[in-house]
């Protein structure tokens, strides 16, 4: 599980009282509030674990309490969730929603594939500075139409790298920092699925919309 929504209401007139919320375990999650009434919505503040909380529902407003799970890492590129229950507290009783742990998930680091993708960069470069050889020599001994094709060949590895550095020059740095020799252009926002959100290996944002949320990963560019 990725996490938990709660919407709490009245089933009568009266008014009612959300009282906090407790998360019992290793696991930890970000919670926010979201009011739904029949004159629009709004967005609360994000939720403490404690008891201190107080915040009103009933008939005609509704509380949302979305709750995004916190992956943790291994400190060799993988992602973890250790099992937590949360538990709301209202004036009417406590309800808990347990989340089992999520076991350890490995992901490729920025830096992995940047440095592969730069490896094909280079082994391209080598490519075309073997191909441009070969024509200059077969110039001399090679009919016009050889030289031709030897040139067709050299351009479409041109083009292959202007791919390849294009792929490497923006890349999106995890942990709030760039690769080494990147520049750092500051913080951009995007939104997942709540779904695959415990995939996200950048800094957490907040709810977005009930069903994504915001990931705030740092923009970065490198100049070859």
């Amino acid at each position: 599980m990725q996490g938990a929504i709660v919407t709490l209401s009245s089933a009568t007139t009266g008014s009612h009282s959300f009282n906090g919320l407790d998360q019992i375990g290793l696991g930890r999650s970000i919670c926010t509030t979201t009011r739904n009434s029949k004159t629009g919505s709004s967005t609360g503040k994000v939720l403490t674990v404690d008891k201190t909380t107080s915040l009103p529902f009933n008939s005609a407003s509704n509380l949302t309490i979305t709750c995004e799970r916190q992956m943790s890492g291994d400190g060799k590129g993988g992602l973890f969730a250790d099992a937590e229950t949360l538990v709301f507290n209202t004036d009417a009783g406590s309800y808990q929603v347990p989340m089992v742990t999520i076991g350890l998930s490995p992901r490729v680091t920025v830096e992995e594939a940047v440095a592969n993708l730069q490896s094909n960069v280079n082994s391209q470069i080598s490519q075309v500075k073997t191909d441009y050889q070969k024509a200059i020599t077969s110039a001399f001994i090679a009919p016009t139409n050889s030289i031709t094709s030897l040139r067709a060949d050299v351009d479409s590895h041109t083009r292959s790298i202007g791919y390849l550095k294009s792929g490497v020059s923006y890349v999106l740095g995890a942990g709030g920092t760039c690769p080494a020799g990147y520049t750092d252009l500051g913080m951009v926002g995007i939104i997942m699925e709540n779904s695959v959100y415990g995939n996200n290996p950048f800094s957490t944002g907040a709810g977005y919309n009930g069903g994504w949320t915001w990931a705030h990963p740092k923009l970065c560019r490198v100049s070859f």
